[in-house]
This record gives structure tokens, sequence and C-alpha cells, in this order.
């Protein structure tokens, strides 16, 4: 994979793919959406009721340095999919290629986080605010580019069959609140997905850093076990609640 820097790796020399040659601060998307801050019903911001996405968020603006608070601030799902929009008319890669199915499987991913996110929104308040970390992260990945599409590749077909899973939990909403344990695996498996991708993100850019323009080869589902393990048991444990007889 192509390397490119992050904020510890200040001093390494610039590769062809480092944010000031790609044009990655230019073209970060613009400041004009709404505050990212969800509110619980009681009016109350998400981020004093929770503070798992408060610490992903200090762990994200310390971890890369192609992502600030603006960025992150302003992201949404229609932005993320104007972006991948922009990559598409930008390299117009062939119906079928390595590229074109990392861009169809990141807006894929991309919006069943956000539709998962709207039907926990009610028992989860911080929901739409961590789903906007998981949208910058993905940009993030996305931005290492089509020079490592191969890799790519990869990690965006393991998020393609995590969305499939989150399309059926969205799928069946009213069964998301049913009891107060269904609710925790049903939250839990939203945090899951955070993790990961923080996770994946962090690993490429850490994994490519001075290496110029050696590939690196990653394993997600060794390295990320844990994540994708216990994603698919609390799946597992929702279904077998909501639907004994399956």
């Amino acid at each position: 994979m192509v390397a490119k820097k992050r904020k510890d790796s200040a001093a390494d020399d610039p590769s062809p793919q480092s944010p000031a040659s790609s044009g990655i601060l230019n073209r970060r998307l613009d400041s004009s959406s709404v505050a990212y801050r969800s509110f619980s019903n009681n009016g109350l911001s998400a981020r004093s009721q929770d503070s798992h996405a408060m610490h992903m968020e200090t762990r994200i603006l310390k971890e890369f340095d192609t992502i600030d608070a603006s960025l992150m601030g302003n992201m949404n799902i229609e932005k993320f999919s104007d972006y991948i929009a922009r990559e598409r008319l930008s390299s117009m890669p062939h119906r079928g290629s390595l590229w074109d199915r990392v861009l169809r499987w990141a807006e894929f991913y991309a919006l069943q986080i956000n539709n998962y996110a709207k039907k926990i929104g009610s028992f989860v308040p911080e929901s739409q605010y961590a789903a906007r970390q998981i949208y910058t992260l993905l940009y993030s990945i996305v931005e290492l580019g089509e020079t490592n599409a191969g890799a790519l590749n990869t990690t965006f077909s393991i998020f393609y069959k995590l969305g499939l899973s989150l399309s059926f939990l969205s799928s069946h909403e009213t069964q998301l609140s049913l009891s107060t344990d269904v609710r925790e695996d049903v939250s839990r498996a939203f945090r899951d997905m955070h993790l990961l991708v923080f996770d994946v993100a962090s690993h490429y850019h850490g994994s490519v850093r001075g290496l110029g323009h050696k590939s690196v080869t990653l394993d997600l589902t060794y390295l990320f076990r844990e994540h994708l393990n216990n994603f698919h048991n609390r799946r597992n444990r929702y279904v077998g609640q909501s639907y004994p007889s399956l």
C-alpha cells in the first residue's frame, strides 16, 4: 500500500499519496451542515449523557492528521455520498473494477450505518453523533486512493457484509427495543461497528507509515476478530430473542 502520514510521522518524507500532494485538504467537505451533536428526547446533548462518542472523537483527532474537528463536525451522510460521487467523476472507474466496488461498498455501508443510527436513536441518543465519526473514518480510508484499491477491496467487502446485517436489523425496527436485553445488544452492536471502523482506519494508516510504495496486506478477519465476533454474537442473540422460532 502507498503510505500516508499520521500525526506521529510528521518527520517522514511525504509520499506521492500524502495529504499535501493528493489535495486531501483542498477536497475537504464544506462547513454548511448542521452541528454534529445529536439530542435526546429531553433536549440534553448526547455528549453530556454518554462519554463513548466523546472519547472516540478525542482518539480520532489525536490519531489522524487528515481529520480535524471541523471536518468531523460537518460530516453527514449526504456529504459522504457527495464525496463518493466526486471520486467517481474524478477516477471514472470501470463497472466491476476494484475501485468501483470499493466506492459502491463504502457508500452502501455508510448508508446502512445512517439508517441503523436513526432506528436506535430513541434509546442511543448519541447514535447520530457517532455515525458522523464513522463516515469521517470511512472517508479517511477511501482517501488512501485507487492506488490501494486491491487492499481496500478486501476491507470494504467485509464492510458490505456487515452492512447487510445492519440492513436486516434496521428492517425490523419494532423489534429493536423489544426488551432491555435486546436494546443492550442492539446498542452495543453499533458500538462494535464504531470501534471496528476506527481500528481499521488506524491500522491502515499505521501499517503504511514509512513504507513508501511497498504494499501491505491486512487480514481483517483475523486482526479485528474480536469486534467482528462481538457484533455477530449480538446480532445472533437479537435474532434468537426476537424470533425464537427461527
